[in-house]
């Protein structure tokens, strides 16, 4: 072949070269555009609308199915697993000031009673000695009493043979005065005898009433008891209560579980300061609820009895519950997703969901995990 055709190359969206001005190929572009964006607004309607070209019977059964009446639906919320009585995070007595741990009596998982020793401080050592002089101090107080009781008796005994014994007296004075006045009226008797007997009547008189007047104060009140009893106890009421304020302090020394539950985590060792750090926290783990924070919105959907399924990846299957009861107060919501684009300023109102013997089981062991819950119409 001696004679070659030429070649054109054309680049795309221009017209090839040598087209004269004017042809009409801008216009058929033109008119491709035009064709192609009603086709695609029209596709795009249509995923979004798959049951629009269908009859209208046929719509409407397809919108019951899809967005089904409020009381028929499901309501979703977020929520927390707790122990009954929430988590408590357990402090030391007050009063402990700089006080360290001297050992601990519990570990995580065990079960405690209320009232049981969970640690020990370091003043106790010091505590107790107080206690010590404190109960001696008392004890000293109350043997106080029994000897004073004691004395007083003796005292009153004593008191009443000398008043009889001052009566005897006085009465063999009183009758020898009596005889020497007689014997004076006949004179018999010198004035001074006379004088001698009427001295010895009064001495004697005043000998008795003295006598009598301490007799009187060891005698038993009608009400009440003597003073000196009286204030034998006072003492010994006040060493009892400096011993029951040494013991009350020794008492800071221990911190005590305030309830029965398991140790969830301890937030302090042995040796460390207590301050005002808790020392762990524990709850009831024995019958597990669930917190669910759930839309304003929602809560008219959701009843006290009504059925709750709980749902988390951690979980080998589904926990179920029963709602207890629905708070009053709506608040902004505490408990998002990790997603960050969730919504965190929602409102919301708490319920509680108490799960059944099964589900609470296997709840114990994920306190404080995040679920999904679904309330059943």
């Amino acid at each position: 072949m001696t004679d070659e055709l030429p070649l054109q190359v054309v680049q795309r969206g221009e017209p090839p070269r040598g087209t004269p001005p004017g042809s009409p190929w801008p216009m058929r572009v033109g008119f491709v555009l035009l064709l192609a964006i009603p086709i695609g607004l029209a596709a795009f309607y249509w995923q979004r609308n798959p049951a629009s070209g269908s009859s209208p019977g046929a719509n409407a059964n397809n919108e019951a199915a899809v967005d089904p009446p409020p009381s028929a639906r499901s309501v979703f919320a977020l929520g927390v697993l707790e122990p009954r009585g929430r988590v408590i995070s357990v402090a030391a007595p007050s009063g402990t000031g700089e006080s360290r741990i001297e050992s601990l009596r519990v570990d995580e998982g065990d079960h405690v009673l209320m009232g049981d020793i969970l640690a020990v401080l370091d003043n106790k050592e010091r505590l107790e000695a107080a206690v010590k002089v404190a109960h001696d101090r008392a004890e000293s107080a109350k043997r106080a009493i029994d000897r004073v009781v004691l004395e007083t008796n003796t005292s009153r005994e004593q008191f009443a043979a000398t008043v009889v014994a001052a009566e005897a007296r006085l009465a063999t004075a009183e009758t020898t005065l009596e005889r020497q006045r007689g014997l004076r009226a006949g004179q018999a008797t010198t004035q001074e005898q006379l004088d001698q007997a009427e001295t010895e009547v009064t001495t004697l008189q005043e000998q008795l009433r003295e006598a009598q007047a301490q007799l009187k104060r060891f005698e038993q009140p009608e009400q009440g008891e003597l003073v000196d009893i009286a204030l034998a106890r006072l003492d010994w009421v006040a060493a009892s209560s400096q011993l029951e304020q040494a013991e009350a302090e020794l008492e800071t020394a221990f911190v005590r579980a305030p309830s029965d539950g398991t140790i969830l985590r301890l937030n302090l060792r042995v040796g460390e300061r207590i301050g005002q750090t808790s020392l762990l926290d524990m709850g009831e783990t024995s019958q597990m609820l669930a917190l669910v924070e759930v839309y304003e919105a929602e809560v008219p959907r959701v009843r006290v009895g009504g059925q709750v399924t709980l749902t988390a990846s951690p979980l080998e299957q589904a926990l179920q519950g029963t709602v207890t009861s629905i708070g009053q107060l709506v608040r902004r919501q505490e408990i998002v997703e990790s997603n960050p684009a969730a919504t965190t300023d929602a409102r919301v109102v708490e319920v509680w969901v108490e799960l059944d013997e099964p589900s609470s089981a296997l709840a114990a062991r994920y306190v404080n995990l995040q679920v999904r819950a679904e309330f059943h119409p």
